[in-house]
């Protein structure tokens, strides 16, 4: 049965279901790929997730998109045991506004500047495609930078300094045997 054929809430409902439950199964995944203590990955593809589902679904698909990106990010931020409960929820749900804010703003200034149905044909409108989407996912990586500095008390030098991202990655992949 096609989900067109159902009636109007049960589409939002499975559309909002599938979402949420790709975003949190993607975050996931990306966890694994973080570099700061569990904290940031170079890796995000729930964001084009995020993107393509408000492009696509627009406001109708926000309930179940924020519920997705509140567990990825509760997932991520609750791996520090040793930080209170209301520490790690703070920190989750200023990374889900920013992540949700994200795709929006992202999804808006694609508009703006290519229109709203644009079949991104041809060089220009691929290109501001891109770059829109690159610019705003600055927008979550702020927020979660900011959660991070004023709940787990991590200095304003550690996140903004690539170097020292690269360098934790390093040392983490140091300490790891070599795979023969």
């Amino acid at each position: 049965m096609k989900v067109s054929a159902l009636p109007n809430l049960y589409q939002w409902f499975i559309r909002n279901s599938a979402v949420a439950v790709g975003y949190t199964i993607l975050g996931s995944f990306s966890i694994y790929l973080s570099v700061l203590s569990g904290y940031v990955s170079p890796f995000w593809p729930a964001a084009g997730l995020a993107l393509a589902a408000v492009w696509v679904y627009r406001s109708k698909i926000l309930p179940g998109l924020a519920l997705g990106i509140f567990f990825a990010d509760w997932l991520a931020f609750s791996t520090d045991t040793g930080k209170f409960f209301n520490e790690n929820l703070a920190i989750a749900l200023l990374s889900a506004a920013g992540s949700l804010l994200q795709a929006v703003i992202g999804v808006r200034g694609i508009e703006y500047f290519n229109g709203r149905n644009n079949p991104l044909l041809d060089d220009k409108s691929i290109l501001i495609f891109l770059v829109g989407g690159m610019l705003s996912c600055l927008i979550a990586p702020v927020f979660g930078g900011v959660g991070l500095v004023m709940f787990k008390s991590i200095p304003w030098q550690d996140v903004i300094d690539l170097s020292f991202i690269l360098s934790a990655h390093e040392n983490r992949a140091n300490h790891h045997a070599p795979i023969i």
